[in-house]
This record gives structure tokens, C-alpha cells and sequence, in this order.
């Protein structure tokens, strides 16, 4: 596989990183994000987050990333807030301009050093996978919430083959003198749809400023940095300081997983499904053929955890439930409503 071309100049000034980049990456522990430390914002159409991580010897860094339509940002200082990397893209250039402070033996700061990197020296072609297409994949077992497939880390992705409860929720429906309740359900559908797949190739020693720059900003499939780094900790790859601790041949996708949502309710001593939707999960998945790991990590603008978008769906699942049950059950007025519902009373076909 292409390699890209070492930057030689970059990891001679990083004295304080070089040395212990030699080690065994088998004895280090992979990064670890600091979450709550993190923030993120959209304003203006300029998306910025900024957050903490452990490297893989203990030592504590910032990242702030800041992304608007013509520029993209990444800046990662130590904990005492001196700059350790720094890049930046321009839109339509096809290089990243990386900064580093010059350091003494002594270990002070006498200036940075730019240099312009060629995007090309990191990414594979893979222009023929860049479309969306389906897998027809097996189901786990039924009753499991573990990881797809055969994943080594990341976050879990609701795996069961039949509809498990998620959580008994209250309406603003009042039935037989009490709060009318709903029990949300969900299960995963065979199969995922897959898209926006590249291949990168970061040799030991890559900049994780340029790594989050090229994800980021560059190839952007994803909400944020911390996914990435969250990726690269679920694989157990090895970050040192601010630059990668081993080689990291990354193949990366995003999988989208159909999920069906219920919502039951009780009706004259026997379980109505009175409403099932179709709603999506998508995760950011990324493997490594030479070290034999993969992961999944959720990825979504709207909701922080695999279990904030159940939650939702089968709160709003449960919301076209009361409303059916209201209209069939309660009020009347529909008595031959088809059940169950898939959406507001104005989709419904009565």
C-alpha cells in the first residue's frame, strides 16, 4: 500500500515526542477522550467544538476545531495552553498548511514552523465506493446489545432481532380516570446501508491536527472530531502527544441501520400495537486490515448516544400511539382506524 512521504523536519522539532514514539505501541493504551470537557456549537453556519483527551502515556491536551463553508481549523495545545500543532485548509487547495512551534533543547519556544502537506500523501482512491449501497448482513442474537459484527470497541449499536421494551412513557391522554401510558419498543433490521467510504493512510508520526483536518473538514462524514478520536480508541491505536503512535491504514464509512420503533398500549385487557415507524442510526465504522480492529462509533448531529435517538423515536412513537388511541378508543371518531399508525393524524388512512 502507497505510503506518503515522512516529514522529517516536523518530527525532529517535536523533541519531547519523538522519543517516546519509538516505543511498543503494546505498551501503550490507546487515546482516551475527556467528555466532559467537551463543547460545540453551530453559529453562523461555522461549526466549532473544543475538548480534552488523554494520549496514550497519560499526558493531557486540547483540541479546537472550527469548520465554516471556506476554512478549516485545528488547533491542539498542551495543558498549559502552549500550541503543540496547528492546521489549516483553505477550500479548493489541495494542501494543509501545518504550524509547530520551534523548541531548544532547553525546551523554549524561539518561533513555528509552517510547511504546506499534499492532501495526497493521505488518501487512497476509492472513488469506485464513494455511493451509497445496502448489505444484507445477519442480525446478532436475538436479545443482545453488543456490537455489530465482530467490532473491538466503539459504541454499542442496539442489536436485537426481536422488539425489545425500551421504556413506558406518559401521554397528555387521560383513559378510565388515569394517564394514558405507551411502551416503547424497538428492534434492528437485517442489514445496513453504507456510504461515504475512503481509505487513509497516516504513518507514525502524522500530525492529529492534520488527521482531524483531513476527517474533519477535508472528507467530511461525520459530526465532529471526537468521533475520530473516539475511532482511533476503540481500535486501540496509539497517540502520542499530539501525533499518532503507530501506522494507522484506515478504511472509514458511514453505516446507516434501520431501526422499527412500537408503541403498545393496553386496551380492554389485551396489547394493542397502535403505531411502528422506520427511523435510522448512523454510525461512523472504521477498520484496519494490518492490525485486525474495527469500530463503531454514533454519529449524529442531533443526539449525543445510541440511547438519546431511541428514546426520541420511541417518545414519538408513542405520541402517534395516544393519538390513535384517542381517536379509536377514547373520543370515537374513528373507530375503523387501520392500526397500527406510522405517523400524525394527517398521514393516517382512515
Amino acid at each position: 500500500m502507497r505510503k506518503f512521504i515522512s516529514i522529517v523536519l516536523t518530527l525532529a522539532l517535536f523533541t519531547s515526542i519523538s522519543a517516546p514514539a519509538l516505543a511498543s505501541s503494546t505498551s501503550l493504551h490507546p487515546i482516551e477522550i475527556v467528555k466532559e470537557t467537551y463543547v460545540s456549537s453551530t453559529e453562523d453556519g461555522v461549526f466549532s467544538e473544543s475538548y480534552n483527551y488523554v494520549d496514550s502515556l497519560g499526558d493531557l491536551y486540547n483540541v479546537s476545531f472550527t469548520k465554516s463553508s471556506t476554512q478549516t481549523t485545528t488547533v491542539i495545545t498542551d495543558e498549559f495552553g502552549s500550541l503543540v500543532s496547528k492546521s489549516e485548509y483553505i477550500d479548493g487547495n489541495d494542501f494543509i498548511t501545518n504550524t509547530i512551534p520551534i523548541t531548544t533543547r532547553a525546551g523554549s519556544d524561539v518561533g513555528t514552523f509552517s510547511e504546506n502537506i499534499n492532501i495526497d500523501y493521505y488518501v487512497e482512491d476509492d472513488s469506485e465506493f464513494n455511493k451509497t449501497f445496502s448489505v444484507q448482513a445477519p442480525l446478532v442474537t436475538a436479545n443482545s446489545v453488543a456490537t455489530t459484527a465482530s467490532s473491538s470497541g466503539g459504541d454499542p449499536i442496539p442489536g436485537s432481532t426481536s422488539f425489545k421494551h425500551y421504556k413506558t412513557y406518559n401521554t397528555d391522554y387521560i383513559y378510565l380516570g388515569n394517564i394514558l401510558k405507551g411502551d416503547g419498543y424497538y428492534r434492528r433490521l437485517a442489514g445496513y446501508d453504507e456510504y461515504n467510504r475512503s481509505s487513509y493512510i497516516f504513518q507514525k508520526g502524522a500530525a492529529l491536527s492534520t488527521i482531524f483536518t483531513i476527517l474533519g473538514g477535508i472528507y467530511s462524514f461525520l459530526t465532529g472530531t471526537t468521533q475520530i478520536a473516539a475511532l482511533a480508541g476503540g481500535m486501540g491505536i496509539s497517540i502520542i502527544g499530539s501525533a499518532l503512535g503507530m501506522d494507522w491504514n484506515l478504511d472509514a464509512c458511514v453505516r446507516s441501520f434501520d431501526f422499527q420503533i412500537q408503541c403498545r398500549m393496553e386496551y380492554n385487557n389485551s396489547t394493542k400495537i397502535m403505531s411502528q415507524i422506520t427511523r435510522k442510526l448512523e454510525y461512523l465504522y472504521g477498520y484496519d486490515e494490518f492490525i485486525e480492529a474495527d469500530s463503531y462509533v454514533f454519529d449524529s448531529f442531533s443526539y449525543g448516544s445510541p440511547n438519546q435517538a431511541v428514546n426520541a423515536y420511541c417518545s414519538e412513537a408513542v405520541g402517534y400511539g395516544a393519538a390513535a388511541f384517542s381517536a379509536k378508543y377514547i373520543t370515537g371518531n374513528y373507530p375503523n382506524l387501520v392500526l397500527p399508525v406510522s405517523g400524525p393524524s394527517y398521514e393516517w388512512n382512515y
